[in-house]
């Protein structure tokens, strides 16, 4: 009996998923200046081995936001996701468009699949979200390393290269929304090299697609985590700077209530 094409199950495109999103706004970027550390994950870091608008990104600002998706229903299943999109890039076409730099979710086979679909530079971690006991409308959102060796030396799994609280806003009700909207367009993504691990497949050209996600939604207060003995985050961080860039947002974000439809590379979402 001959190996299977792929070492994970394929989940061709379209996506059609359901969930609950949240997002950060970064405050803006200047475009003058470059990314912030960690942007990239070491294994997608531009060099002279990539595609040469790859090799050499011409970041042009723009809007840049942090997304925490919690999927429900989907192709590959249920999983969760972080997303770092610092706003619009000189693609290969010579236009402005968004990209995302760095992303992680909790399911190998998404890993596998936005790879090889839509060279989507996703990478495993583990996720946790938590009702804080001093406040049961706050929710702690915590992110660590899946594999060991991509933690700094000397850090202990049990500490997150990411953390914040978020609570809904209350006394607004919840509006239609569509980030069609908000011009964000198709997000080319460049090749990828391949990882060490079996789901971090890697592509050889340039691919793009165009997320949509409409549904409900409401206002998001964000706050740092509280400190905990040993944290790898500074007091008013949100991330480590080694897994995942130090970003500075506004307090005031947005959310998709669940049931949010999320349309995927080539779909677009009804939400009822």
């Amino acid at each position: 009996m001959s190996a299977p094409p792929y070492p994970f199950e394929h989940a061709p495109a379209p996506w059609l998923l359901k969930g609950t999103a949240y997002w950060m706004f970064l405050k803006g970027l200047d475009a003058k200046q470059p990314l912030p550390d960690a942007a990239y994950h070491p294994l997608e870091q531009p060099g002279p081995d990539m595609d040469p608008v790859a090799a050499n990104p011409k970041f042009m600002g723009g809007l840049g936001v942090v997304w925490i998706i919690r999927y429900e229903e989907g192709p590959v299943g249920p999983y969760d996701e972080l997303i770092y999109l610092p706003g619009t890039f000189e693609s290969p076409n010579g236009k402005s468009e968004s990209r995302i730099t760095r992303i992680y979710v909790s399911s190998a086979v998404s890993v596998f699949n936005g790879r090889t679909n839509w060279n989507i530079a996703k990478h495993l971690a583990r996720f946790a979200f938590t009702p804080l006991a001093s406040d049961p409308r706050k929710t702690l959102v915590e992110v660590f390393e899946h594999y060991p060796e991509d933690r700094p030396a000397g850090v202990a799994a049990a500490k997150p290269f990411f953390a914040a609280v978020f609570a809904p806003q209350r006394f607004v009700p919840a509006m239609p929304l569509n980030t069609k909207w908000l011009g964000l367009g198709a997000l080319p993504q460049p090749p990828l090299r391949k990882g060490p691990h079996d789901e971090e497949a890697g592509t050889e050209k340039w691919q793009g697609f165009e997320c949509i996600v409409k549904g409900w939604t409401r206002g998001v207060w964000w706050e740092p985590a509280p400190m905990t003995p040993g944290s790898r985050i500074a007091p008013g961080e949100y991330a480590d700077g080694h897994s995942f860039p130090k970003v500075k947002i506004w307090s005031f974000g947005t959310g998709w209530d669940s049931g949010t439809l999320a349309g995927a590379p080539g779909a677009q979402a009804q939400a009822e």
